[in-house]
């Protein structure tokens, strides 16, 4: 598990400020929010990403203390095609709409033992907690339906209801797909295969662990 702590020192340290005062200022938000980070071990990690983007701050050296060669960040035409994109919360409604115009335009970011995984998305619901916590980053893995595995955790993206994330339970029949959730809270959901306009295995995550997945 990440511990927002460390990271925060290290993100000051990268960014060269010393107090949180500073840094929330760079961050854009109050200084008793970085007080709560701190005491919840939780962050924004959108408001983070932002500003390593700006800063071009490696994620390896923030999230993991490596110090590695700067990743070859894609241009607007898409020049690096290696890497994970970063689709943020305040994304997701457009890459719905126009994934393929999206993804050439994102910044890549390169995680240790994860070359095949292509894209990250931001969760924005509780269904997979205590697993997965909102505002994580699920980084994934391009997968097909006929290879679903059950008990994997998948991101399925449905070009008219939006991004999902949900753990396999199994094939109901030849057209539908049940899913369910960590979170006791939630039922399960049931997807048929037309609508999975993609579908992605998630590999891993940060901003908190990914037990079991």
């Amino acid at each position: 598990m990440l511990d927002t702590n460390i990271i925060l020192k290290r993100l000051k340290s990268l960014l060269n400020v010393k107090t949180d005062l500073q840094l929330s200022k760079i961050l854009k938000v109050k200084p008793n929010t970085i007080s709560s980070w701190k005491k919840r071990n939780s962050m924004q990690f959108e408001s983070v990403v932002d500003v390593c983007e700006i800063h071009n701050i490696d994620l390896n050296e923030l999230l993991y203390g490596i110090n590695k060669l700067r990743p070859q960040y894609n241009s607007a035409e898409g020049d690096d095609k290696t890497g994970v994109k970063m689709i943020t919360s305040d994304m997701q409604f457009q890459y719905v709409l126009e994934s393929n115009k999206i993804l050439p335009t994102l910044y890549s970011y390169h995680f240790p033992h994860m070359e095949q995984c292509e894209v990250a998305f931001q969760v924005i619901s509780e269904n997979m907690l205590p697993t997965i916590r909102v505002s994580s980053f699920v980084i994934c893995q391009k997968a097909q339906v006929q290879n679903l595995v059950e008990g994997a955790v998948y991101v399925l993206v449905d070009f008219h209801k939006g991004i999902f994330v949900h753990r396999f339970k199994s094939l109901l029949n030849a057209d539908e797909l049940l899913f369910t959730n960590d979170n006791s809270f939630f039922n399960d959901k049931i997807f048929r295969k037309e609508n999975v306009g993609e579908l992605w295995e998630v590999k891993g995550a940060f901003l908190g662990s990914l037990n079991g997945a």
